[in-house]
């Protein structure tokens, strides 16, 4: 696979596929061995402005600068594509999945990280109607979703799947810490929550609220933000 930086300074955002993603962190010391097609990845950054004298520019040195010293792991798994970010005290430095084999290098102030997580997920008022937990085997649940849902469960339904997302957010300090996943559909009925419960999977109805709550929790206690 080769590598690949694309800079679209209209938008102001950085493109890069995985080995031109290696590429930045092998030239900022953080990967010590010399990744394939690094001299490619680098001589489309020098080109772009964003390599000096050899070496990455200040500001894209700080951001990937953040992967080394981060003290949290956050993935984020949508439509089979995956969200990779790092989390230190001040910043939140993410991969975003675009089109083909790119991510876009997202970098945002640390007190932003759920806004962040938001926008990749569409976190958003949804009906909040009355709705009952519905407990599901997973083959169940897993069709139902594939299918985009319907009436399950003694014809309480989901309604239309919207979405289905998992977020994983490790802290990396070795302490531990509660790393469970939070797993998530939404539907035209609303946010649900899945939970494991004895052999079966517990879907329960939540809300955006609860929802941004949930995660901001999670992040609190695997990368507490700087004071002041």
């Amino acid at each position: 696979m080769s590598a690949h930086v694309e800079v679209d300074r209209d938008a102001i955002r950085l493109l890069v596929s995985l080995p031109g993603w290696d590429a930045l962190r092998h030239r900022a010391g953080l990967i010590r061995e010399r990744p394939p097609a690094c001299d490619d990845a680098l001589a489309q950054l020098e080109r772009a402005g964003l390599v000096d004298d050899g070496g990455l520019s200040a500001g894209l040195a700080r951001v990937v600068g953040v992967t080394g010293a981060a003290l949290a792991d956050l993935r984020l798994v949508r439509a089979q594509r995956e969200t990779r970010a790092w989390i230190d005290a001040e910043s939140v430095v993410a991969l975003v999945p675009r089109h083909g084999e790119l991510f876009e290098l997202a970098a945002v102030e640390r007190r932003f990280a759920v806004d962040l997580v938001g926008r990749l997920v569409e976190l958003g008022p949804r009906p909040e109607s009355p709705r009952s937990t519905l407990r599901l085997g997973t083959g169940e649940l897993a069709l139902a979703i594939a299918n985009g849902a319907g009436p399950v469960g003694g014809g309480i339904g989901l309604g239309k799947v919207r979405d289905h997302w998992r977020l994983d957010i490790t802290a990396l300090d070795g302490r531990r810490r509660d790393d469970r996943c939070l797993e998530v559909v939404d539907s035209a009925a609303g946010w649900w929550e899945l939970e494991p419960e004895q052999g079966v999977v517990a879907v329960r109805p939540t809300t955006e609220a609860s929802l941004r709550g949930r995660i901001e929790r999670r992040l609190a206690d695997a990368a507490p933000a700087a004071l002041g």
